[in-house]
């Protein structure tokens, strides 16, 4: 999932589809990418104009994985701009998660079969580099640092880990098992992994003294949610 100012774009690997959902209302208001665009879509990200999604084709009785690239072109709608294929014939199998960087320039691939982050140009789609986390497998990445590395999740057997952009080396483990995570601005990072979901934040952000009651709330019910 990923939101875009009030919509939350879903992929959806049953009906081979990306939709649009007004969180205002409730409502399903249109698609990103219809049913039957893309095969088995499944991390999806946007920035500005742009929206990105993972899909599939079948090539050679096999899938093949790339990344397809969309560009807003009305309030609920979306037009095909682009689409990302595997780096020097080194396939991507399943790549998981997919982010945009801050400022949307770079766009930001978990590559599980090389063990790797490749990164493109958001509008261009030119490969730019990789970051190489081998033995680990990456999963679901997060820019962090205002722009010096990366957060990534690398699995049940993994970690979430700080990652310098150049070279690409990983600095510091900082929980085991994860999944999936999120960062929510102004509150700090939410993770998935295998026992539940937990929170985590800087010790700045913990002793803010300007913390607010909502968000104090939200830290709470996130930590509940665990099982």
């Amino acid at each position: 999932m990923a939101f875009s100012a009030r919509l939350l774009l879903v992929s959806d690997c049953g009906r081979d589809a990306v939709h649009v959902i007004d969180v205002d209302h409730g409502t399903h208001v249109g698609y990103v990418a219809a049913p039957g665009t893309i095969l088995r879509p499944r991390g999806v990200a946007t920035k500005g104009s742009l929206a990105a999604a993972i899909g599939a084709r079948l090539c050679a009785y096999a899938l093949e994985y790339a990344v397809y690239v969309f560009e807003r072109s009305g309030d609920f709608t979306w037009t095909a701009a682009r689409v990302i294929r595997c780096i020097n014939g080194q396939g991507w199998w399943m790549p998981f998660g997919l982010r945009f960087c801050a400022d949307g320039s770079e766009l930001v691939v978990t590559d599980m079969t090389n063990k790797r982050l490749n990164i493109f140009w958001a509008n261009e789609g030119w490969f730019l580099r990789h970051v190489v986390l081998s033995p680990h497998t990456p999963m679901d990445a997060e820019e962090c640092g205002g722009g010096a590395g990366y957060i990534v999740c690398t699995g049940k057997g993994g970690l979430v880990a700080v990652v310098e952009r150049d070279p690409g080396v990983v600095v510091k483990e900082i929980v085991g098992s994860a999944l999936a995570l999120a960062p929510v601005p102004g509150v700090g990072l939410v993770v998935r992994h295998v026992a539940g979901l937990q929170f985590l934040a800087t010790p700045d952000a913990v002793a803010m003294a300007a913390m607010s009651s909502c968000k104090v709330a939200w830290m709470a019910a996130v930590w509940r949610a665990r099982p």
